[in-house]
């Protein structure tokens, strides 16, 4: 991961590639990033808060 000092510059590094809507609330987003092409980045949501962040898998796996 880049030393990243503002909010502006982590948007420069990843493009949203899905969104996906999962059962119990839960939403969760899958990036592409600079720093990893293959893992890329994943984050999971619950009503509106962040519950789980890591590889791209994050953002469709249950847990």
């Amino acid at each position: 991961m880049p030393d990243v000092c503002v909010p502006q510059k982590l948007s420069e590094l990843l493009e949203l590639q899905n969104i996906y809507i999962l059962d119990g609330a839960k939403i969760g987003f899958q990036f592409s990033c600079s720093w990893d092409m293959e893992h890329g980045l994943g984050v999971m949501t619950r009503k509106g808060k962040v519950i789980n962040i890591g590889e791209a898998e994050v953002a469709f796996m249950a847990i």
